[in-house]
């Protein structure tokens, strides 16, 4: 079951009938896709934690990101990472 907010609950009732039952097959269906700003982070961080590749590498491969700030983010993310595993080794 969808969520509503009260805008939301507002904004359906103001709708005529049948952009009414769009709308509300489009909640009921739920996003599908979009952009996830994180991917290449979570990837990276996949590949470093499961030893696939060294963090040089994983960093080395950002390069490719063209968004500055998913760039940084991604970066920064991991190599934060990389300290906290460094700090607490194990399987």
């Amino acid at each position: 079951m969808p969520t509503f907010g009260f805008s939301a609950y507002l904004k359906l009732l103001s709708l005529n009938e049948k952009p009414r039952g769009t709308a509300i097959r489009g909640r009921v269906a739920g996003g599908k896709g979009g952009y996830d700003f994180h991917r290449s982070m979570k990837r990276g961080a996949s590949r470093f934690l499961g030893e696939e590749a060294s963090l040089d590498e994983i960093l080395q491969s950002l390069t490719s990101i063209k968004r500055a700030p998913e760039r940084s983010s991604a970066s920064q993310a991991l190599k934060r990472l990389a300290t906290w595993r460094a700090a607490n080794p194990g399987s």
